[in-house]
């Protein structure tokens, strides 16, 4: 009779801490609190922990079973969320002092129609014309309009 075993595959976070990548964390303050908890001690201690039922004796896995990935001096975590006022009151978590305090915190205030299509247009150039530019602006706007009514 054949034995399976559970093989664990690195995902984008794990990844990039332990190969020093860059990685962004779109909706931050959207994450579950057991997600947060796990990054803010992969950030203390330089180790990120994967608990489960690892064989024992591997590259990454301690006498307890427990895969530890260090993180490569490289490895640098952007997050970006939306503010937790205004068109998102109530639909947002607040995060603590203390998780906070890892990162640079960096405030930007929306564009307007000329800037935003000039920041597509500069991103996707030489692909974007000034038309779909506009109509993509058309289309932000007119979600973003309608998705809090």
């Amino acid at each position: 009779r054949e034995q399976s075993y559970f093989s664990f595959a690195p995902g984008v976070f794990a990844y990039a801490f332990m190969t020093g990548c860059w990685v962004l964390l779109d909706e931050f303050n959207l994450a579950p609190e057991s997600v947060l908890h796990c990054l803010e001690l992969a950030l203390d201690r330089g180790v990120l922990e994967i608990p489960g039922h690892f064989a024992p004796g591997g590259p990454f896995v301690g006498p307890d079973g427990v895969f530890r990935i260090r993180r490569h001096p490289n490895f640098r975590l952007l997050a970006a969320q939306n503010p937790s006022a205004g068109e998102y009151l109530g639909m947002r978590f607040l995060h603590t002092g203390p998780l906070l305090s890892r990162f640079t915190v960096s405030v930007w205030e929306s564009q307007d129609k000329q800037e935003m299509r000039n920041i597509l247009m500069f991103a996707a150039r030489p692909t974007i014309s000034p038309a779909v530019a506009e109509k993509l602006v058309h289309v932000y706007q007119a979600m973003k309009e309608t998705q809090f009514d």
